[in-house]
């Protein structure tokens, strides 16, 4: 669909582009108004044709009223993001949740493509997924299904920024994985990508602590394998991508160990990057029908 444009909100950095072209990747503002000035800014800057715009965030979304209960941005809790983007730029607008938006991407024309259903994870600043089959993604009674970030998880201790305690972000989230590191490594100042250097160089120690956080994800992946059987399951986010098959790998065996006798699912890199995002959101955008302003 012409003039389709996608929106990638996350933690740190905002993304805008179309179905085939990422026009700009800019830090996150910290707060909703300074956010669709933002949006806006770039679209108007870009020169793109837009017809319907399609926006996912890193958090839990109601779709009902199109805001947000993001524990990532606190900023944008409750901020009527849907409606005020509709304001500013007159046409229609999807909100979505971020791992839906990327599983979707991913299941359509990334790393799953083909596959009869299948889950999305996203292990960036914390962790999302998303599962996809023929009739989109589930997305539940409240637009919080799959959640999976939010499990509680053997080993995590100590309070989630959502307000539980003891959720696998504390432990296999990409900040989760970058704070273990900096200090086994005793790096207390390294950026996320120098301790990925350090993880491609071998350091000693490296290992064990992608080790712990990839298997905590498999063992969180068990449940959902056994009640929704998906083909192929697609990691991503920066974490994933930063350690690849060093991560990806304890997820393999946790996942393999847990699930026998039963065939379980071929664990697949990502394959879109920072695109899967804006694609998916607005792939969304096209499935979905216009929504109205409140």
């Amino acid at each position: 669909m012409t003039g389709v444009v996608g929106v990638d909100i996350g933690g740190t950095k905002t993304a805008v582009g179309t179905l085939g072209q990422l026009l700009g990747v800019w830090p996150t503002p910290d707060s909703g108004p300074a956010l669709v000035e933002l949006i806006q800014a770039a679209l108007e800057g870009s020169g793109a044709a837009l017809s319907r715009l399609g926006v996912c965030v890193a958090g839990r979304v109601d779709p009902e009223r199109g805001t947000t209960r993001a524990a990532n941005l606190p900023s944008l809790v409750g901020f009527p993001l849907r409606d005020a983007l509709h304001a500013a730029l007159r046409v229609p607008v999807t909100l979505v949740n971020d791992a839906d938006a990327a599983a979707l991407a991913e299941h359509r024309a990334g790393s799953a493509r083909g596959a009869r259903a299948s889950v999305f994870v996203t292990v960036s600043t914390g962790i999302g997924a998303a599962y996809v089959s023929g009739s989109g993604a589930l997305r539940g009674a409240h637009g919080q299904a799959m959640e999976l970030g939010h499990l509680p998880s053997p080993g995590a201790h100590g309070p989630c920024h959502c307000g539980r305690q003891g959720c696998l972000e504390l432990v296999a989230s990409g900040s989760a994985i970058n704070r273990a590191l900096r200090v086994r490594l005793n790096r207390p100042g390294a950026a996320p990508a120098e301790l990925a250097a350090l993880a491609a160089a071998g350091e000693p120690g490296v290992q064990e602590v992608l080790h712990a956080a990839g298997h905590a994800l498999g063992v969180a992946l068990l449940p959902v394998c056994l009640t929704l059987d998906p083909d192929v399951i697609v990691i991503g986010g920066g974490a994933a991508l930063a350690y690849g098959d060093r991560l990806l790998d304890p997820v393999r065996g946790a996942l393999r160990d847990a699930l026998q006798p039963w065939p379980g699912p071929d664990v697949r890199p990502a394959c879109l990057g920072v695109q899967a995002g804006v694609t998916g959101a607005a792939l969304a955008a096209m499935d979905a029908a216009p929504v109205a302003a409140r």
